[in-house]
């Protein structure tokens, strides 16, 4: 977790006034130099710039002189001077996915593709229930390897891509599961090869781990129109921009989460949701999101006076399938307040009324194993796998 000074330094204050709370920009009155930006409903005005060394934002409030500072003092201000809604308003925050930047390529000194060889070793793969099917289906070309690293271990690898680009791998052996040296992780997933025809694209399936994407083809296999993805493990914010970008480069695709039966993967399913929201042609947006003995979602509508009514009849629909569901209005931030059980069964229901609520129906769906995961389903009692 990001303390206070590295929050500072990683978030756009303007931009975080933008998306959290509702302010909106005057272009006219704003330079390069300086933001001026204004909210609708409060009547309040801010002016962001840049400090003289560059590191962080800084804000002050023309009619208030004692409202300025940094980030963490603009959300002090906002959020009735209570430091716990502070640090949630922090740790929930989820970039505007078209906001998120990456780099043209990658630095030339990741160069991780010098150490690959192809795949020929079974051993492990076959272990975790995976067969050459699934491992030499012409999906998967080049995305399995091996690998040795200067010490003479000896790893099943998958390479993180973004793009064409490799930024990163994944090793794995019976002792070890983690990143090469220099993995740039929070920029590049795992995935099969991708189609240039983007009409031929009809499903995007997602999973934690490379491991759980090749035992869900192996699962449900298909020879065309999906495309494989895995976040090795819970994914940064620039791995949610990437797989948002990929489904806008094949735009007649679904989007499939096919994460872990429990309250992690329940949650990282709410973080694609929150990202999602941005591109809802609703009237609200998903602005923070966090995990504690309960999931608190913090909600904003356009214009706010719609919220109250909306929120009314979202948790009225909520209530009936999911016991625990609370809602409140923050007062001082213009927030919408809704807390869920952090329970899988719980979260897993209400997103899926959660995102019809925001009009992806046909978009974003989660299948779940019946196990704990797919690569578990494997090797179950149930599961319908063919040798």
């Amino acid at each position: 977790m990001m303390d206070f000074e590295s929050y500072k330094r990683n978030i756009r204050l303007a931009a975080f006034a933008e998306e959290v709370y509702g302010f909106e920009r005057d272009v006219k009155k704003s330079s390069q130099r300086q933001q001026v930006l204004f909210h609708p409903f409060w009547k309040d005005k801010i002016v962001v710039s840049r400090d003289q060394a560059g590191t962080h934002d800084w804000y002050f409030n023309p009619a208030n002189e004692y409202d300025k500072g940094t980030l963490i003092d603009f959300i002090f201000h906002r959020e009735d001077q209570d430091w716990q809604l502070v640090r949630e308003r922090l740790a929930g925050y989820q970039p505007n996915p078209s906001q998120v930047f990456f780099p043209p390529s990658p630095p030339p000194s990741l160069d991780f593709e010098a150490a690959f060889r192809p795949l020929s070793d079974l051993s492990y793969l076959a272990e975790r229930g995976l067969n050459q099917a699934t491992l030499f289906h012409p999906f998967f070309q080049d995305r399995i390897v091996e690998e040795r690293d200067e010490k003479g271990f000896h790893y099943w690898s998958f390479p993180l891509y973004h793009f064409d680009h490799v930024l990163g791998v994944e090793r794995r052996n019976k002792r070890f599961k983690g990143l090469a040296p220099g993995s740039l992780k929070g920029q590049a997933c795992w995935h099969s090869l991708l189609p240039e025809a983007f009409e031929a694209v009809e499903e995007l399936l997602l999973c934690e781990s490379p491991i759980d994407a090749l035992s869900y083809h192996q699962l449900f296999p298909v020879d065309q129109g999906r495309i494989y993805l895995s976040t090795s493990g819970q994914a940064g914010h620039g791995q949610i921009a990437y797989v948002l970008r990929l489904m806008e480069r094949y735009p007649f695709a679904r989007l499939t989460l096919g994460f872990d039966r429990d309250k992690a993967g329940a949650f990282q399913a709410f973080r694609f949701l929150q990202a999602m929201s941005w591109q809802s042609t609703t009237n609200w947006r998903i602005v923070s999101l966090v995990m504690e003995q309960a999931v608190k979602i913090g909600i904003r509508f356009i214009p706010i006076e719609d919220g109250a009514v909306f929120l009314g009849l979202l948790s009225s629909l909520l209530k009936t399938e999911v016991d625990g569901v609370k809602t409140e209005m923050l007062e001082e931030s213009g927030l919408f307040s809704l807390r869920l059980p952090a329970e899988a069964e719980a979260l897993y229901t209400s997103f899926d009324m959660m995102k019809k609520a925001l009009g992806f129906r046909e978009k974003i769906e989660v299948h779940l194993p019946q196990g704990k995961d797919f690569n578990e389903d494997l090797s179950a009692p149930y599961s319908s796998a063919p040798d």
